[in-house]
């Protein structure tokens, strides 16, 4: 009993040196590439890098709609009958189909206005 107590604790301490020599490692050599690096500037203008940002924000909260419409119709399936289960997911599969529809739309929008910035500002 003992001995495998004794063979455990070294295992764990052989993987935690190695673990904390492998991050050193990588903090060494992200700190040689940061400083290898050379800070260029984007000739994007901000209106386009923000406009982008904010469908990136979109597809995030489209993907967190989807997730509660998928949930909501699980807790629908496996309900049993009982109304208030249903009742709670009949709400939820609502107000999540609002707002993925609401998302979608803005998405477009922002899809539209980026598409014509770019349009706008790039050089022929």
């Amino acid at each position: 009993m003992k001995k495998n107590i004794i063979i455990t604790i070294l295992i764990l301490l052989f993987f935690t040196v190695v673990s904390s020599v492998s991050a050193a490692n990588l903090i060494e050599n992200m700190k040689t590439e940061i400083n290898n690096s050379r800070i260029q500037l984007s000739d994007r203008n901000i209106e386009v890098t923000a406009a982008e940002v904010l469908q990136y924000f979109l597809g995030f909260l489209g993907i967190v709609f989807f997730v509660l419409i998928f949930a909501a119709g699980l807790m629908w399936m496996t309900a049993a009958g009982v109304e208030d289960k249903i009742t709670k997911a009949k709400k939820i599969l609502t107000s999540a189909s609002i707002g993925l529809v609401v998302v979608f739309a803005s998405y477009l929008i922002s899809y539209l206005v980026v598409y014509i910035l770019q349009q706008t500002t790039t050089a022929p």
